[in-house]
């Protein structure tokens, strides 16, 4: 399968720390686009040592599968996997240009790297990520 369209799109991020502990984690996430929704959305705190996506290489199935179906369920098993923590789907529906939507969930220790990924659309297999 050919690599999916990456876009990075700016988006407002409060999660910081150096340390390994868990914490109460709040994020809003502005879609920044002109023309672009994005649906479905997830935000995963995990480890240092791993990644939803690298750029520049194939994406995952799970990464496909949200890209080209709409589905987080590949990405919700993954993040289970890997012991990571997982907001998904804050809004109920597809975030429009300028709009912006909050979420809060509970960090496990050592759970230090934010990713955030969405599905764009228009487009047949795009998606935005922030890693």
């Amino acid at each position: 399968m050919n690599k999916l369209t990456k876009i990075c799109a700016a988006s407002a991020l409060v999660f910081a720390s150096n340390h390994s502990f868990a914490a109460d984690v709040t994020i809003t996430i502005q879609n920044l686009t002109q023309g672009m929704y994005f649906t479905p959305i997830a935000a995963v705190a995990h480890t240092p040592d791993t990644s939803l996506f690298e750029v520049g290489e194939e994406d995952s199935p799970e990464i496909q599968e949200m890209a080209e179906g709409v589905s987080l369920a590949g990405l919700t098993t993954l993040a289970t996997s890997i012991s990571a923590d997982v907001l998904s789907e804050p809004t109920a529906g597809p975030l429009g240009p300028t709009e912006s939507v909050s979420g809060a969930f509970m960090t496990s220790d050592g759970n230090t790297v934010l990713s955030v990924v969405a599905m764009i659309s228009p487009s047949n297999d795009g998606f935005i990520g922030l890693g």
